[in-house]
């Protein structure tokens, strides 16, 4: 069906009206209300630079094949309430100067291919997105930071996934991957996806859901350390990754949003400088003062700890507590060395730790 730059002056209604061909309403204007509810277009149509006037309803509207909707604009409130998208939805360039509200039907079980990129929104406080599936969905150049969504489904990413199970992976933690990262805008835009998980995680944050705010802020982060190593040598690559900022704040914490791992990292710290302590050769004095007659009859001089006076020595350390009765051999620089950097890297990763579980519970 052809409907190329027509003009419609009245309200239009093609209500369960069947399309069996391409339709083309490209450069066509509707100025009244226009109505598809429940219409089925089973091959491409093409909506590209139309006008809508006061209202456009595409609820329950099935898109078999192609729907595009390239620099189309929406003049008054528009409606794609429980519509189905079978191929590919193009919002490319379109502009919304109202209201406007996205929701899937329930018998679309997969998730849309949806393009809505660079899309223009005079009120985005008015875009509205309702049990959607994003994980199809793309958003390059589309400023989201006032959008609502309601109970959005976004794809999770595991690095993890291919060595443990699904109930591991959630421990370690998971994070959201957009479409956009899939699609290569990683290698080809960094900044730009970077900016797209920082105004998603501002969206959330104002709306209070700071679940999935703390996710996009994960992945933002991830794309900062990424973007450090695109375009450089291969060993300048290596070094840049593992000596980075970024790399050692996603190591000790992951970024502030992984609790489990803060503490994984200060058990590591609290058994690894005990093994240093248990391993080494007379590095530690029994304290007279405090070990004990008996103690110190048997170790005047200096002594090799044993494992488990070495896991309390090096948790005292790590926590700024005085031990008290093992201290480090006067003429043991290493040993006081170690102890110093207990003292400094124990208290910074509890701090992590607690903050990561702040903003845990915040959630």
């Amino acid at each position: 069906m052809y409907f190329f730059q027509s003009k419609f002056y009245e309200s239009a209604s093609f209500i369960d009206t069947l399309f069996n061909g391409e339709t083309e309403f490209s450069g066509a204007n509707f100025d009244g209300k226009v109505d598809f509810l429940r219409a089925k277009f089973n091959f491409p149509v093409d909506f590209s630079d139309a006008t809508f006037g006061i209202e456009a309803y595409f609820s329950k509207t099935r898109f078999g094949a192609k729907a595009e909707f390239v620099g189309t604009r929406f003049n008054g409130r528009t409606y794609f309430f429980s519509s189905t998208f079978e191929d590919i939805g193009v919002f490319s360039r379109t502009q919304f100067a109202d209201s406007a509200f996205f929701s899937l039907s329930p018998r679309q079980v997969t998730a849309p291919r949806i393009m809505f990129e660079n899309v223009l929104m005079d009120r985005p406080e008015r875009i509205k997105f309702e049990n959607f599936n994003f994980g199809k969905t793309t958003f390059m150049g589309t400023n989201l930071r006032s959008i609502t969504f309601h109970n959005p489904q976004w794809t999770h990413f595991s690095p993890w996934s291919t060595w443990l199970n699904l109930s591991y992976q959630s421990i370690l933690g998971t994070r959201i991957v957009l479409n956009d990262e899939t699609c290569g805008y990683l290698e080809k835009n960094p900044e730009a996806l970077r900016i797209l998980y920082r105004d998603l995680k501002a969206n959330f944050e104002d709306a209070k859901d700071y679940s999935d705010a703390g996710d996009f802020y994960y992945s933002e982060m991830e794309i900062r350390r990424k973007i450090l190593r695109i375009n450089e040598s291969r060993i300048w690559r290596f070094f840049r990754r593992f000596l980075s900022p970024y790399t050692l704040y996603w190591l000790v914490c992951g970024y502030g949003e992984r609790p489990l791992r803060a503490l994984m990292v200060f058990i590591f710290l609290l058994f690894g400088f005990a093994s240093i302590y248990s391993f080494s050769q007379r590095q530690f004095i029994y304290d007279a003062g405090t070990a004990g007659p008996a103690m110190v009859k048997y170790f005047k001089g200096p002594v090799d700890l044993n494992f488990r006076d070495s896991i309390e020595y090096s948790l005292r350390s790590l926590t700024l507590q005085h031990s008290e009765h093992i201290k480090p051999h006067s003429d043991d620089a290493l040993a006081r060395r170690l102890t110093l950097t207990e003292n400094i890297l124990g208290p910074l990763q509890l701090g992590l730790f607690f903050l990561a579980m702040r903003r845990r519970f915040r959630r």
